[in-house]
């Protein structure tokens, strides 16, 4: 425990922790084979690969989840640079959308998915992240046809975002060494049932959302009690509260988009 002076009083830092780690012990992801994805601007998945640390043959990133009491505990990262900012691009450069929470509504008056067959959205606006890592990439809307409405591209917008997402996931699945199960989901975007529901069908995962999903700054809190000695990491799960889950659903839509987006990025981007 450290002590710095400010404004003349002593204050004790109890935790050093980054974004993602804190998202991370916000998340209870403490266990090895634990994983969070957090949807913000980008999204950003850690795997908890426990004292173990592991190199992805594939496009991920090795990192630190969090070190206690002089023990390094790693993760496996996926990086998605584009998330909730495909959202705020429908709704201020197309106007398609007042708010970022419209696009929910606005996705789901797609009724007949039959009409999505040829449409797909790629958000790579700023490059893609893992785990592909093509800094020359941009974004494109492929597909479109005269009968493709808002309402339309407001689903492609999801579906790119989580098939974006889940490129990550599938090659996490691959590599850890203790398999994964589920997702715990957090951030602003993560409040979108539709977004969440088209995530656990690509990925073929349950996710599940917490009470409270602004978890970068929970975790800090958690981290800070942890490191007082107020609680422990065998505490966080009886803190950590679940909201809701979602269970895939099998339906050849998402078999083939997948297809589709496959295709694509290897058209596109390779």
């Amino acid at each position: 425990m450290t002590h710095r002076s400010i404004t003349g009083k002593s204050y004790p830092i109890t935790g050093v922790v980054g974004d993602q780690q804190a998202a991370t012990i916000g998340q209870c992801c403490f266990q090895k084979g634990a994983v969070k994805s957090t949807y913000g601007t980008g999204a950003f998945i850690l795997l908890n690969t426990g004292v173990e640390k592991v190199f992805s043959a594939n496009g991920l990133l090795t990192t630190v989840a969090f070190k206690h009491l002089g023990k390094t505990h790693y993760a496996l990262e996926g990086s998605c640079y584009i998330a909730g900012a495909a959202v705020q691009w429908l709704r201020d450069n197309l106007n398609l959308i007042e708010t970022s929470p419209d696009v929910e509504a606005l996705a789901n008056s797609v009724e007949n998915l039959a009409e999505m067959e040829h449409l797909l959205f790629l958000p790579f606006f700023t490059g893609m992240g893992s785990p592909h890592w093509n800094a020359q990439a941009k974004a494109a809307i492929v597909g479109l046809t005269r009968d493709s409405a808002p309402k339309h591209i407001a689903r492609a917008c999801l579906d790119g975002m989580a098939l974006s997402i889940n490129d990550s996931i599938q090659v996490m699945a691959n590599e850890s060494p203790s398999g994964i199960n589920a997702i715990k989901v957090d951030g602003g975007a993560s409040q979108n049932n539709l977004l969440m529901q088209i995530q656990a069908n690509f990925s073929n995962m349950e996710i599940i959302r917490p009470k409270v999903i602004e978890t970068t700054g929970y975790g800090v809190a958690l981290g800070s009690q942890i490191g007082l000695g107020k609680i422990d990491f065998s505490d966080l799960d009886n803190l950590w509260k679940k909201d809701r889950n979602f269970i895939p659903v099998e339906n050849d839509y998402f078999v083939h988009k997948q297809s589709q987006w496959n295709t694509y990025v290897d058209k596109l981007y390779k």
